[in-house]
Parts: C-alpha cells; sequence; structure tokens
C-alpha cells in the first residue's frame, strides 16, 4: 500500500501552540477515471478548478464532521481520506480544503480555490451578515473533522481561528456549520437525513466561542503570530459524556441514524489498494 507524502509542510503558531499542515494539492490536471458523483463524470475534474467568490478570497469557514476510521499502520485518517479524494478519486466527487485528525492536518485544495462539500452547488443564500449573501461551496473554506475526539476538534479551533484572521473574517459572522448551506439550524435536527458537523453541533456555540478565544489571540494577516500570551484551559468544547442523560440519548439515537447512513456510503466508496 503506499501512503502520500506531502509536497510542502508548513505551519502556524495559534496560542503558543503549532500546527503543522501537510499539504498536497490536487492538481488542476486532476481528472476521474469514472463517474463518481453527477457533477463530475468520467474524465471530469476532481476539483471545480475556480477561484473562492470568483476572486480568490474566502468569505467564511465550513465545519464538517465524517467518521474515524481504521488506518494500516504507518498512516491516520486525514491522509487517508486525502488519498481516497486523490489519486484514488473514491469520495464521490466531495472535496475539501482540509482534513484533521487528532493533530494531524492534511490540505487537499489551495486556500484560495472553491470545493464541493457544501451540498449546494454554486448557489447562494443570505449570510451571517446582513445584506450579504454566501455559498458554502463557493465562498468557504472547507474543513472535516474525523470522529469527535476533543483533540481533533480542538486542532479544527485552531486552524479555523487561525483562517478567519488571515481573512479579515469573524467567528460571530463567518463561521458555518455544513447544516447551514442545508437551510437547517445550526443544531442537531431530530429527523433530519443528514446533521452536520454531527460531533460538534450539540456544542456549537461553545466550539465558535473557543475559534473566538483563539482570534483574540492573533492579528488579522499575522500569518499566527502571538499579540498576547494564550489564556488557561481555553477550549469550552465538552465532550457528550459531560451533558444530561437525556440530551446525551438523543443525540447517540441520531448519530446511530447517521453513522448508518455514512458507513453505507464508505461501503461503496472506500478506496481499495
Amino acid at each position: 500500500m503506499s501512503f502520500l507524502t506531502p509536497d510542502r509542510v508548513w505551519g502556524v503558531s495559534v496560542a503558543g501552540r503549532e500546527l503543522t499542515v501537510n499539504q498536497r494539492i490536487i492538481p488542476d490536471s486532476a481528472r476521474s477515471p469514472r463517474k463518481i458523483a453527477a457533477h463530475i463524470p468520467a474524465g471530469g475534474r476532481i476539483k471545480p478548478g475556480k477561484l473562492l467568490g470568483g476572486d480568490g478570497r474566502p468569505r467564511g469557514v465550513t465545519i464538517h464532521n465524517t467518521c474515524d476510521i481504521a488506518t494500516p499502520p504507518g498512516t491516520n485518517p486525514a491522509e487517508q481520506y486525502s488519498r481516497a479524494t486523490w489519486p484514488n478519486a473514491n469520495m464521490r466527487g466531495v472535496v475539501v480544503h482540509f482534513y484533521i485528525w487528532r493533530r494531524e492536518i492534511w490540505q487537499n485544495l489551495a486556500l484560495d480555490e472553491q470545493g464541493w462539500h457544501a451540498g449546494d452547488g454554486i448557489t447562494r443564500r443570505e449570510s451571517k451578515r446582513p445584506g450579504e449573501r454566501v455559498g458554502g461551496n463557493v465562498d468557504t473554506i472547507a474543513i472535516e473533522v474525523i470522529g469527535e475526539h476533543p483533540e481533533s476538534i480542538q486542532t479544527a479551533a485552531m486552524l479555523s481561528a487561525w483562517l478567519l484572521r488571515e481573512n479579515n473574517l469573524s467567528p460571530e459572522t463567518d463561521l458555518y456549520t455544513h447544516n447551514f448551506f442545508m437551510g437547517l439550524p445550526e443544531r442537531i435536527v431530530q429527523g433530519a437525513r443528514k446533521n452536520c458537523p454531527l460531533f460538534i453541533l450539540p456544542e456549537w456555540e461553545g466550539f465558535r466561542q473557543t475559534v473566538g478565544r483563539y482570534c483574540a489571540t492573533l492579528n488579522p494577516n499575522t500569518s499566527g503570530k502571538l499579540t498576547k500570551p494564550p489564556e488557561k484551559n481555553t477550549s469550552s468544547y465538552r465532550p457528550i459524556s459531560a451533558l444530561p442523560l437525556k440530551k446525551r440519548l438523543e443525540i447517540v439515537e441520531e448519530r446511530y441514524s447517521q453513522l448508518r447512513w455514512e458507513l453505507a456510503e464508505l461501503a461503496d466508496r472506500w478506496p481499495v489498494d
């Protein structure tokens, strides 16, 4: 089995902690060997090949969740999901900017290019900024958080803060869930076909506040340079085990339904090497 090696490794410092990103950008020439989605026929582009917002400027960051997976020795789920996207072309047309697993980060798209992740095509809807519109695919950077481990969620919060600050954006108005672009509230919606980010939605406000605190340690366009020491215990994310029993049961029932759907998809698309 051949694992990916990054073309470039880069990093930033957020609240005194280093984030290391393994960059393996999908080439513009990448074409699918077969039909993998309605928008990607055989010979079609693996990625959109367009600039975010038409000018390369992100208008937001969108958070996703996908299932954790077992991997062979020598690799991790972030690398394996990246490899499934390209060159294996086994992700049914989903293309995101970042996969995160624990402290592992893999980057598949440049920060100025569009992905396919929000299910909203090239449409836009009213954003959280009054009088403005935003599209998940066409305007936002996508972060796919693998599983529900607190370390993965914390890494996602740190990376989100850096991306928002670098683009003069705010966690109050420019941090989105996948649910938002499906026209759903940014919380678990009972009976919905899909809730995403499934593991973060129950504590979405806490996650957003954590991102905000990390943002406060950074100046816009600082590439991760600290402006003040990090506060102790900066995370407000609570594991599901800390929630009331009734709430935990609701989340488990929803998660069971969602995981069955995810596993069915994985059975169809997962790479076989």
